[in-house]
């Protein structure tokens, strides 16, 4: 082999060695994803683990307002944390799914989500009384975050005290 075959030849493996170090890399990318996807789905369980059983804690009280008994202040106040509760879990979890691009779970958290709704009529319209609630008021907050925008905080706290 002359001096400009080796060349070529060289050239040729190391464009060779080059695919097949983007290839690897690729590979590690995808089992990356692969893992961290993995890794969200074990750290979601034992928080929905949890919430689960808040609510089997407060089974009676749950049965009780989905087959719409009357329900006490307490009971009232219970149950609208148990629904807000399952909210944010949800809400939580599709978050972290759809971060790290795994939208087809983050719309199944939605659609489990919206399911749970309809069989259970009285989380409905807690869930919708306290979306409206925050909808309503978080415009409110803004403003009002924004306005102290940049105050220090001793500001913040003659503010307090001429409010008081």
């Amino acid at each position: 082999m002359n001096k400009s075959n080796w060349r070529d030849f060289a050239e040729l493996v190391g464009i060779a060695a080059i695919v097949a170090s983007l290839i690897f890399v690729g590979m590690q990318m995808r089992q990356s994803q692969v893992i961290a996807i993995a890794e969200t789905y074990m750290s979601i369980l034992p928080s929905e683990i949890e919430v689960r059983s808040a609510v089997n804690e407060h089974a009676d009280l749950w049965h009780k307002a989905n087959n719409g008994g009357d329900l006490t202040g307490a009971e009232s106040v219970i149950f609208g944390n148990l629904v807000a509760n399952l909210s944010s879990e949800t809400h939580r979890s599709m978050n972290q799914l759809r971060r790290l691009g795994h939208t087809g779970a983050a719309r199944n958290q939605v659609h489990n989500f919206a399911s749970f709704l309809f069989q259970n009529p009285a989380a409905r319209r807690v869930w919708e009384a306290q979306q409206e609630i925050w909808t309503r008021h978080s415009a409110l907050l803004h403003d009002r975050v924004s306005d102290y925008r940049g105050m220090a905080l001793d500001d913040l706290a003659k503010l307090d005290e001429l409010n008081d």
